[in-house]
């Protein structure tokens, strides 16, 4: 268990680095980048209590054999690209963790791409978008009916076989 204090963050992820059955308490952001530019995995990491963001991902890519990350207490739970958003919590069930935090809201920032995988947003969290995201290789993006997404200088882009199925 990592308790980091009341203003820093709990783990920082390097290159290539691994995470695994570790739980984190408290602190500004339980995980954030560090200098990773690929390749960090997250297994089994429960993350409670954060004061700000609880997973924060904005620039980079995580391994996409990461899963089983659970975030609750957080003011926000997620802040990074649709990639990463799609590998820890690719359906409604596994998005389900991201209710159980002050906000309900996802930002979707840098590094928005989904390829390869699919990707269903539930209408109970809301989605904030503020840059491109792109469906791309045999991405499929399904926002449920009633999905709120607001754009800040953004859209969506298709390419490359990649689906938007909203129904």
């Amino acid at each position: 268990t990592i308790r980091p204090g009341p203003t820093g963050a709990g783990i920082a992820l390097a290159e290539a680095g691994a995470v695994q059955d570790v739980s984190v308490i408290g602190g500004t952001t339980g995980i954030a980048q560090g200098s990773a530019s690929a390749g960090p995995r997250l297994t089994n990491v429960p993350v409670t209590g954060s004061t700000e963001i609880g997973v924060d991902l904005t620039n980079v890519r995580i391994d996409p054999s990461s899963a089983n990350v659970q975030v609750s207490g957080a003011l926000h739970g997620y802040r990074g690209g649709l990639g990463n958003l799609a590998i820890l919590w690719p359906d409604s069930v596994a998005q389900a963790t991201l209710l159980a935090n002050i906000r309900d809201t996802v930002f979707l920032t840098t590094g928005s791409t989904i390829r390869n995988r699919t990707l269903t947003l539930r209408p109970d969290l809301r989605y904030f978008v503020t840059n491109e995201i792109v469906v791309d290789t045999q991405g499929v993006l399904n926002p449920r009916p009633g999905t709120q997404m607001t754009f800040q200088n953004a859209g969506i882009r298709v390419t490359n076989s990649g689906r938007v199925n909203a129904r």
